[in-house]
Protein backbone atom coordinates (compact mmCIF):
# COMPACT_ATOMS: atom_id res chain seq x y z
CA UNK A 1 0.00 0.00 0.00
CA UNK A 2 1.25 3.02 -1.05
CA UNK A 3 1.65 5.50 1.96
CA UNK A 4 4.65 7.91 1.29
CA UNK A 5 3.94 11.74 0.89
CA UNK A 6 3.58 13.14 -2.43
CA UNK A 7 5.64 16.50 -3.25
CA UNK A 8 4.28 17.56 -6.20
CA UNK A 9 0.78 17.51 -4.97
CA UNK A 10 1.29 19.85 -1.98
CA UNK A 11 3.34 21.97 -4.99
CA UNK A 12 0.35 22.01 -6.81
CA UNK A 13 -1.71 22.88 -4.50
CA UNK A 14 0.06 25.95 -3.94
CA UNK A 15 -0.20 27.27 -7.50
CA UNK A 16 -3.84 26.40 -7.14
CA UNK A 17 -3.80 29.18 -3.83
CA UNK A 18 -1.55 31.21 -5.86
CA UNK A 19 -4.26 31.67 -8.73
CA UNK A 20 -7.19 32.39 -6.14
CA UNK A 21 -5.15 34.56 -4.75
CA UNK A 22 -5.05 36.71 -8.12
CA UNK A 23 -8.68 35.70 -8.93
CA UNK A 24 -9.85 37.65 -6.17
CA UNK A 25 -7.19 40.48 -5.85
CA UNK A 26 -8.12 41.57 -9.45
CA UNK A 27 -11.83 42.07 -7.86
CA UNK A 28 -10.65 44.62 -5.48
CA UNK A 29 -9.03 46.63 -7.99
CA UNK A 30 -11.07 49.96 -7.77
CA UNK A 31 -11.75 49.94 -12.12
CA UNK A 32 -12.54 46.36 -12.43
CA UNK A 33 -15.81 46.53 -13.25
CA UNK A 34 -15.05 48.74 -16.39
CA UNK A 35 -11.77 46.58 -17.55
CA UNK A 36 -13.77 43.51 -17.09
CA UNK A 37 -16.48 44.96 -19.58
CA UNK A 38 -14.28 46.64 -22.02
CA UNK A 39 -10.72 44.35 -22.07
CA UNK A 40 -9.61 46.76 -24.55
CA UNK A 41 -8.73 49.75 -22.25
CA UNK A 42 -7.02 47.19 -20.11
CA UNK A 43 -3.16 47.42 -19.79
CA UNK A 44 -0.88 44.53 -20.19
CA UNK A 45 -1.03 44.08 -16.13
CA UNK A 46 -4.83 43.87 -16.07
CA UNK A 47 -4.63 41.47 -19.38
CA UNK A 48 -2.52 39.44 -17.48
CA UNK A 49 -5.05 39.32 -14.33
CA UNK A 50 -7.78 38.93 -16.00
CA UNK A 51 -6.43 35.78 -17.55
CA UNK A 52 -7.18 34.11 -13.76
CA UNK A 53 -10.84 35.20 -14.19
CA UNK A 54 -10.95 33.43 -17.10
CA UNK A 55 -9.98 30.00 -16.04
CA UNK A 56 -10.73 30.77 -12.28
CA UNK A 57 -13.77 27.78 -12.84
CA UNK A 58 -11.39 25.54 -13.02
CA UNK A 59 -9.03 26.54 -10.04
CA UNK A 60 -11.59 25.31 -7.31
CA UNK A 61 -11.67 22.18 -9.40
CA UNK A 62 -7.93 21.75 -9.13
CA UNK A 63 -8.06 22.68 -5.02
CA UNK A 64 -11.18 19.95 -4.46
CA UNK A 65 -9.51 17.33 -7.33
CA UNK A 66 -6.29 17.15 -5.43
CA UNK A 67 -7.73 17.38 -1.96
CA UNK A 68 -9.79 14.37 -2.78
CA UNK A 69 -6.77 12.14 -4.33
CA UNK A 70 -4.71 13.45 -0.87
CA UNK A 71 -7.46 12.44 1.32
CA UNK A 72 -6.58 8.76 0.02
CA UNK A 73 -2.94 8.87 1.47
CA UNK A 74 -4.32 10.12 4.73
CA UNK A 75 -6.79 7.56 5.04
CA UNK A 76 -3.97 4.66 3.89
CA UNK A 77 -1.74 6.04 6.42
CA UNK A 78 -3.91 6.14 9.15
CA UNK A 79 -4.85 2.71 8.18
CA UNK A 80 -1.15 1.59 8.24
CA UNK A 81 -0.89 3.16 12.15
CA UNK A 82 -4.15 0.96 13.35
CA UNK A 83 -6.01 -1.29 11.45
CA UNK A 84 -8.60 -1.52 13.89
CA UNK A 85 -10.30 1.75 13.89
CA UNK A 86 -10.60 4.27 11.06
CA UNK A 87 -12.93 6.26 13.30
CA UNK A 88 -10.66 8.70 14.87
CA UNK A 89 -9.43 9.65 11.26
CA UNK A 90 -12.88 10.41 10.15
CA UNK A 91 -13.76 12.54 13.08
CA UNK A 92 -10.92 14.36 13.02
CA UNK A 93 -11.43 14.95 8.89
CA UNK A 94 -15.02 16.24 9.74
CA UNK A 95 -14.50 18.20 12.88
CA UNK A 96 -11.91 20.37 10.46
CA UNK A 97 -14.73 20.02 7.40
CA UNK A 98 -17.52 21.52 9.78
CA UNK A 99 -14.95 24.28 11.20
CA UNK A 100 -14.42 25.06 6.96
CA UNK A 101 -18.40 25.52 6.66
CA UNK A 102 -18.54 27.63 9.48
CA UNK A 103 -15.76 30.13 8.72
CA UNK A 104 -17.45 29.93 5.10
CA UNK A 105 -20.55 31.37 6.87
CA UNK A 106 -18.78 34.01 8.84
CA UNK A 107 -17.25 35.51 5.81
CA UNK A 108 -20.95 35.51 4.25
CA UNK A 109 -22.34 37.14 6.83
CA UNK A 110 -19.17 40.13 7.48
CA UNK A 111 -20.22 40.54 3.52
CA UNK A 112 -23.99 40.40 3.18
CA UNK A 113 -25.39 39.96 6.90
CA UNK A 114 -27.75 37.15 8.08
CA UNK A 115 -29.43 36.44 4.66
CA UNK A 116 -31.72 32.98 4.84
CA UNK A 117 -31.52 30.66 3.89
CA UNK A 118 -28.05 31.46 2.26
CA UNK A 119 -26.16 31.57 5.16
CA UNK A 120 -27.23 27.94 6.51
CA UNK A 121 -26.86 26.48 2.69
CA UNK A 122 -24.91 28.46 0.54
CA UNK A 123 -22.57 30.40 2.12
CA UNK A 124 -19.23 30.57 -0.21
CA UNK A 125 -16.77 28.22 -1.34
CA UNK A 126 -15.21 27.39 1.71
CA UNK A 127 -18.58 25.30 2.88
CA UNK A 128 -18.03 23.02 -0.66
CA UNK A 129 -14.65 22.30 0.53
CA UNK A 130 -15.79 21.61 3.60
CA UNK A 131 -19.23 19.41 2.24
CA UNK A 132 -17.13 17.70 0.05
CA UNK A 133 -13.78 16.15 1.98
CA UNK A 134 -16.57 15.46 4.00
CA UNK A 135 -18.10 13.19 2.32
CA UNK A 136 -15.37 11.74 0.69
CA UNK A 137 -13.74 10.93 3.87
CA UNK A 138 -16.68 9.12 4.67
CA UNK A 139 -16.84 7.31 1.72
CA UNK A 140 -13.14 5.88 2.23
CA UNK A 141 -14.18 4.96 4.95
CA UNK A 142 -16.36 2.44 3.50
CA UNK A 143 -16.10 -1.41 2.11
CA UNK A 144 -16.86 -0.04 -1.21
CA UNK A 145 -14.68 3.51 -1.43
CA UNK A 146 -14.31 3.32 -5.41
CA UNK A 147 -18.25 2.48 -6.19
CA UNK A 148 -19.81 4.72 -3.62
CA UNK A 149 -17.54 7.84 -4.65
CA UNK A 150 -18.11 7.02 -8.43
CA UNK A 151 -21.96 6.66 -7.67
CA UNK A 152 -21.91 10.01 -5.95
CA UNK A 153 -20.53 11.33 -9.23
CA UNK A 154 -22.75 10.40 -11.30
CA UNK A 155 -25.74 11.50 -9.30
CA UNK A 156 -24.58 14.95 -8.71
CA UNK A 157 -23.90 15.38 -12.29
CA UNK A 158 -27.68 14.15 -13.04
CA UNK A 159 -29.17 16.23 -10.85
CA UNK A 160 -27.68 19.24 -12.21
CA UNK A 161 -28.51 18.34 -16.00
CA UNK A 162 -31.99 17.50 -14.65
CA UNK A 163 -31.86 20.98 -12.81
CA UNK A 164 -30.66 22.91 -15.71
CA UNK A 165 -32.51 21.86 -17.92
CA UNK A 166 -35.78 22.50 -16.35
CA UNK A 167 -34.59 25.99 -15.30
CA UNK A 168 -34.33 24.87 -11.22
CA UNK A 169 -32.67 27.56 -9.05
CA UNK A 170 -31.89 26.01 -5.61
CA UNK A 171 -30.01 28.37 -3.47
CA UNK A 172 -27.06 25.63 -1.99
CA UNK A 173 -26.99 23.27 -4.88
CA UNK A 174 -26.74 25.30 -8.44
CA UNK A 175 -27.18 28.93 -7.00
CA UNK A 176 -25.82 31.33 -4.30
CA UNK A 177 -22.24 31.85 -3.54
CA UNK A 178 -21.68 28.57 -2.55
CA UNK A 179 -23.46 26.47 -5.60
CA UNK A 180 -22.69 23.23 -4.40
CA UNK A 181 -22.81 20.70 -7.69
CA UNK A 182 -21.51 20.25 -9.36
CA UNK A 183 -18.53 20.98 -8.24
CA UNK A 184 -18.57 19.27 -5.14
CA UNK A 185 -18.14 16.03 -7.54
CA UNK A 186 -14.18 16.97 -7.96
CA UNK A 187 -13.46 15.99 -4.54
CA UNK A 188 -14.65 12.25 -5.09
CA UNK A 189 -13.28 11.69 -8.54
CA UNK A 190 -9.94 12.93 -7.17
CA UNK A 191 -10.22 9.76 -4.28
CA UNK A 192 -10.80 8.15 -7.44
CA UNK A 193 -7.90 8.70 -9.01
CA UNK A 194 -5.73 8.17 -5.59
CA UNK A 195 -7.70 4.76 -5.48
CA UNK A 196 -6.18 3.46 -8.76
CA UNK A 197 -2.83 5.48 -7.69
CA UNK A 198 -3.09 3.43 -4.56
CA UNK A 199 -3.57 0.16 -6.45
CA UNK A 200 -2.06 0.08 -9.67
CA UNK A 201 0.92 3.08 -8.94
CA UNK A 202 2.16 5.07 -11.80
CA UNK A 203 0.82 1.98 -14.31
CA UNK A 204 -2.78 2.86 -12.78
CA UNK A 205 -2.35 6.58 -13.14
CA UNK A 206 -1.71 6.34 -17.24
CA UNK A 207 -3.99 4.44 -18.25
CA UNK A 208 -6.59 6.72 -16.50
CA UNK A 209 -4.43 9.61 -17.74
CA UNK A 210 -5.68 7.85 -21.62
CA UNK A 211 -9.38 7.17 -20.18
CA UNK A 212 -9.85 10.98 -18.79
CA UNK A 213 -8.33 12.83 -22.40
CA UNK A 214 -10.92 11.01 -24.40
CA UNK A 215 -13.62 11.72 -22.06
CA UNK A 216 -12.51 15.31 -21.94
CA UNK A 217 -11.86 15.48 -26.00
CA UNK A 218 -15.16 14.26 -26.04
CA UNK A 219 -16.73 16.77 -23.67
CA UNK A 220 -15.48 19.19 -25.59
CA UNK A 221 -17.25 18.15 -29.08
CA UNK A 222 -20.48 18.72 -27.16
CA UNK A 223 -21.91 22.33 -27.57
CA UNK A 224 -22.90 22.99 -24.24
CA UNK A 225 -22.37 25.61 -21.82
CA UNK A 226 -19.50 25.87 -19.63
CA UNK A 227 -21.32 27.79 -16.93
CA UNK A 228 -24.59 29.12 -15.81
CA UNK A 229 -25.15 32.45 -14.59
CA UNK A 230 -28.19 32.75 -11.29
CA UNK A 231 -29.23 35.86 -9.55
CA UNK A 232 -30.18 35.48 -5.45
CA UNK A 233 -32.26 38.21 -3.94
CA UNK A 234 -30.61 39.82 -0.60
CA UNK A 235 -31.84 42.21 1.67
CA UNK A 236 -29.69 45.04 1.97
CA UNK A 237 -30.20 47.40 5.53
CA UNK A 238 -27.33 49.66 4.63
CA UNK A 239 -24.15 50.25 3.00
CA UNK A 240 -22.32 49.79 5.98
CA UNK A 241 -21.03 46.38 6.87
CA UNK A 242 -21.19 46.77 10.38
CA UNK A 243 -24.98 48.27 10.06
CA UNK A 244 -26.07 45.61 7.69
CA UNK A 245 -24.77 42.73 9.98
CA UNK A 246 -26.45 43.92 13.07
CA UNK A 247 -29.55 45.70 11.37
CA UNK A 248 -30.11 41.89 9.23
CA UNK A 249 -29.77 40.44 13.09
CA UNK A 250 -32.34 42.70 14.54
CA UNK A 251 -34.69 41.74 11.42
CA UNK A 252 -33.85 38.31 11.76
CA UNK A 253 -35.14 38.53 14.87
CA UNK A 254 -38.33 39.85 14.72
CA UNK A 255 -37.42 43.63 14.62
CA UNK A 256 -40.15 44.51 11.07
CA UNK A 257 -40.00 48.43 11.51
CA UNK A 258 -36.51 47.89 10.15
CA UNK A 259 -36.43 49.05 6.51
CA UNK A 260 -34.56 47.62 3.86
CA UNK A 261 -34.07 47.08 -0.15
CA UNK A 262 -33.51 44.28 -2.17
CA UNK A 263 -30.56 43.78 -4.58
CA UNK A 264 -29.79 41.06 -6.88
CA UNK A 265 -26.02 39.44 -6.87
CA UNK A 266 -25.00 37.38 -9.65
CA UNK A 267 -23.13 34.08 -9.63
CA UNK A 268 -21.56 31.51 -12.14
CA UNK A 269 -22.30 28.10 -11.37
CA UNK A 270 -20.37 25.21 -12.83
CA UNK A 271 -22.15 23.36 -15.73
CA UNK A 272 -23.10 19.60 -15.56
CA UNK A 273 -20.71 18.79 -18.06
CA UNK A 274 -17.78 20.57 -16.50
CA UNK A 275 -16.70 18.17 -14.93
CA UNK A 276 -16.10 15.55 -17.90
CA UNK A 277 -14.40 18.78 -19.55
CA UNK A 278 -11.63 18.90 -17.24
CA UNK A 279 -11.18 15.84 -15.95
CA UNK A 280 -8.37 14.97 -18.79
CA UNK A 281 -6.22 18.03 -17.48
CA UNK A 282 -7.02 17.47 -13.82
CA UNK A 283 -5.11 14.05 -14.31
CA UNK A 284 -2.48 15.01 -16.85
CA UNK A 285 -1.48 17.92 -14.50
CA UNK A 286 -1.97 15.75 -11.44
CA UNK A 287 0.75 12.63 -13.02
CA UNK A 288 3.07 15.57 -14.09
CA UNK A 289 3.43 17.06 -10.85
CA UNK A 290 3.80 13.83 -9.21
CA UNK A 291 6.27 12.19 -11.90
CA UNK A 292 8.08 15.79 -12.06
CA UNK A 293 8.61 16.01 -7.60
CA UNK A 294 9.57 12.53 -6.76
CA UNK A 295 13.10 13.04 -7.89
CA UNK A 296 14.06 16.73 -7.95
CA UNK A 297 17.76 17.47 -8.95
CA UNK A 298 20.18 18.00 -6.01
CA UNK A 299 20.28 22.32 -7.09
CA UNK A 300 20.44 24.29 -3.42
CA UNK A 301 17.22 26.92 -5.29
CA UNK A 302 15.39 24.22 -6.51
CA UNK A 303 15.85 22.17 -3.45
CA UNK A 304 15.21 25.33 -1.40
CA UNK A 305 11.88 26.91 -3.79
CA UNK A 306 10.43 23.15 -3.73
CA UNK A 307 10.42 22.54 0.06
CA UNK A 308 9.21 26.31 0.09
CA UNK A 309 5.92 25.56 -2.20
CA UNK A 310 5.78 21.94 -0.11
CA UNK A 311 4.96 24.04 2.92
CA UNK A 312 3.12 26.62 1.65
CA UNK A 313 0.54 23.37 -0.14
CA UNK A 314 0.90 21.83 2.79
CA UNK A 315 -1.77 25.07 4.72
CA UNK A 316 -2.96 26.11 1.54
CA UNK A 317 -6.35 26.41 3.15
CA UNK A 318 -4.95 28.75 6.29
CA UNK A 319 -3.57 30.64 3.34
CA UNK A 320 -6.51 30.56 1.57
CA UNK A 321 -8.59 32.09 4.73
CA UNK A 322 -5.89 34.55 5.79
CA UNK A 323 -5.62 36.56 2.33
CA UNK A 324 -9.13 36.85 2.24
CA UNK A 325 -9.05 38.59 5.97
CA UNK A 326 -6.44 40.87 4.64
CA UNK A 327 -8.68 41.35 1.29
CA UNK A 328 -11.67 42.33 3.73
CA UNK A 329 -9.39 44.89 5.55
CA UNK A 330 -8.64 46.41 1.93
CA UNK A 331 -12.39 46.47 1.04
CA UNK A 332 -13.82 48.04 4.29
CA UNK A 333 -10.66 50.22 4.91
CA UNK A 334 -10.83 51.68 1.13
CA UNK A 335 -7.37 51.05 0.40
CA UNK A 336 -7.77 49.43 -2.70
CA UNK A 337 -5.40 49.35 -5.96
CA UNK A 338 -5.88 51.47 -9.27
CA UNK A 339 -4.04 49.89 -11.71
CA UNK A 340 -2.76 46.36 -12.36
CA UNK A 341 0.89 46.60 -11.81
CA UNK A 342 -0.51 47.61 -8.09
CA UNK A 343 -2.30 44.53 -7.73
CA UNK A 344 0.10 42.04 -8.47
CA UNK A 345 2.23 44.28 -5.94
CA UNK A 346 -0.63 43.14 -4.01
CA UNK A 347 -1.02 39.92 -4.87
CA UNK A 348 3.02 39.11 -3.77
CA UNK A 349 2.37 41.21 -0.27
CA UNK A 350 -0.45 39.22 0.09
CA UNK A 351 1.12 35.14 -0.51
CA UNK A 352 4.38 36.55 1.35
CA UNK A 353 2.05 37.92 4.56
CA UNK A 354 -0.02 35.05 4.43
CA UNK A 355 2.69 32.71 4.24
CA UNK A 356 4.78 34.91 7.15
CA UNK A 357 1.33 34.06 9.23
CA UNK A 358 1.42 30.74 9.04
CA UNK A 359 5.07 30.16 9.78
CA UNK A 360 4.28 31.04 13.07
CA UNK A 361 3.00 27.75 13.70
CA UNK A 362 6.66 26.75 13.70
CA UNK A 363 7.33 28.42 17.22
CA UNK A 364 6.47 27.05 20.23
CA UNK A 365 5.74 30.19 22.61
CA UNK A 366 2.68 29.89 20.53
CA UNK A 367 0.72 26.77 21.26
CA UNK A 368 -2.94 28.22 20.71
CA UNK A 369 -1.97 29.56 17.33
CA UNK A 370 -0.13 26.37 15.70
CA UNK A 371 -3.36 24.97 17.08
CA UNK A 372 -5.09 27.33 15.09
CA UNK A 373 -3.71 27.06 11.92
CA UNK A 374 -3.22 23.58 12.20
CA UNK A 375 -6.77 23.01 12.65
CA UNK A 376 -7.38 24.90 9.32
CA UNK A 377 -6.01 22.25 6.78
CA UNK A 378 -7.58 18.70 6.68
CA UNK A 379 -5.51 15.81 7.10
CA UNK A 380 -5.05 15.50 3.40
CA UNK A 381 -1.30 14.26 3.21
Amino acid sequence: MQTKKLVGLNVLRAIAIFTMVIAHSIRTQSNFSMIFSHREKATLFDQALLFFIDVEPIISAFFLFIAGFSLTLSFSNRCKQSATSTWPWLRGVSKKALSLYLIASVFFIAEHGFQLPDVLVSPGILSIIGLSIGLTAFFLTTSKPFWLNGIFVGLVMLITFVLEQERIQITGLNTGPGGTFPLICLCPLGAILGNIYQRWQDNGLFVALIFCLVVTVFALTINYPWTFTYESVFQRYSFSYVDQISLSLKYLFGADQIGYSSYAARYWNHASIFPLRVIGILVFTTFIFIKVFQNIPKHWLLQKATSFLNYLGSHALSLYIIHLLLLAIIEVTGLKTWTGWQTWILVVGLIGLSAALVSIRERKALPFMKRLIDGLDPDTQ
